[in-house]
């Protein structure tokens, strides 16, 4: 399951992990979390993809400036 087919899925989880703490991160940070710690293969391109599906879709995240990335606090009690 950690091949391409489930990627972006389990990108969602990691990405949701990661931007949890209410701090801004980085495009790279984000990355570096799935394809290094997590070891999914996933392409710069794959990930851009996931991160504005998921800005459009949920609209929970926002992107803060080129390339960073954070949870909106509203729609979570922290």
């Amino acid at each position: 399951m950690r091949g391409v087919a489930g990627s972006k899925h389990w990108a969602q989880d990691i990405i949701y992990r990661v931007l949890m703490d209410g701090k801004v991160h980085s495009f790279d940070e984000i990355l570096c979390e799935i394809t290094e710690i997590e070891h999914l293969r996933m392409t710069r391109c794959n990930l851009s993809c996931v991160l504005t599906r998921l800005k459009q879709k949920r609209g929970d995240i926002i992107q803060v400036r080129e390339g960073y990335f954070q949870l909106d606090t509203k729609h979570y009690s922290i």
